[in-house]
């Protein structure tokens, strides 16, 4: 493959979602690189899952600004006079009408943010993808892997328009920098609000704390073991 070629699909100038394997093994060979360097980085299991989500979520979003286009595209056919989708309907990107959209305890912060996500405000999309990410960092399994599919969702919606989105990662060191962004944005404004975002900076730091630990321990009984 030309370098310009991975140059345009590392920077984001590719005009469509690249193809899924190309990507994966991109992430892969970065991976293997960094480790070979002696970089900090999540195991390329993790690298691959968080890519997987983030992959999925571009796609179905790519296919839902193409069902736009055509409805745009039917409207002008017939004059502008064109049906909303059917009431119930969803595209398989969207979040369903049952699923929780934020955890219960956020409150009112949770509640705002959502509307204003919902209404087209990126900036919120950007905060709700962040406090989303930083929520599943301590949860389970299953209720992690949903709030993280939701965070590449509100994230995907704030790509072009916020530039911090263009960095986001649903874990790692990268989620804790955003969040204690938003933490001391919020802070210096003085805004009570900051105190979620800093609880959402705690939550990511465990995370990465909790990894490290677990490479650590890893690296030791290889060190004992050779």
């Amino acid at each position: 493959m030309p370098k310009s070629t991975v140059a345009d699909l590392l920077n984001g100038r590719s005009q469509k979602v690249p193809d899924f394997l190309l990507m994966r093994t991109i992430v892969e060979v970065c991976q293997a690189i960094a480790v070979k360097s002696g970089m900090p980085i999540e195991s390329v299991e993790e690298l691959t899952a968080e890519f997987t989500v983030l992959w999925q979520a571009a796609k179905a979003e790519e296919g839902e600004a193409a069902r736009r286009r055509n409805r745009s595209s039917a409207a002008a056919r017939t004059g502008g006079d064109v049906l909303e989708p059917v009431p119930g309907e969803q595209s398989s990107w969207r979040p369903s009408a049952m699923d929780q959209r934020v955890p219960l305890h956020w409150g009112r912060l949770g509640k705002f943010r959502l509307r204003l996500a919902e209404n087209g405000d990126a900036r919120a999309a950007h905060e709700l993808a962040v406090l989303l990410a930083c929520e599943a960092c301590g949860a389970g399994e299953k209720e992690a892997e949903h709030w993280r599919r939701l965070a590449a969702y509100w994230n995907n919606r704030a790509l072009g328009a916020v530039p911090e989105a263009a960095g986001f990662q649903l874990r790692g060191r990268r989620l804790v920098v955003l969040a204690r962004a938003l933490a001391e944005e919020y802070a210096r404004a003085g805004k009570p609000s900051s105190t979620y975002f800093w609880k959402a900076v705690r939550q990511a730091e465990a995370s990465v704390r909790k990894v490290e630990a677990r490479r650590e321990a890893e690296a030791r009984q290889e060190a004992e073991v050779g």
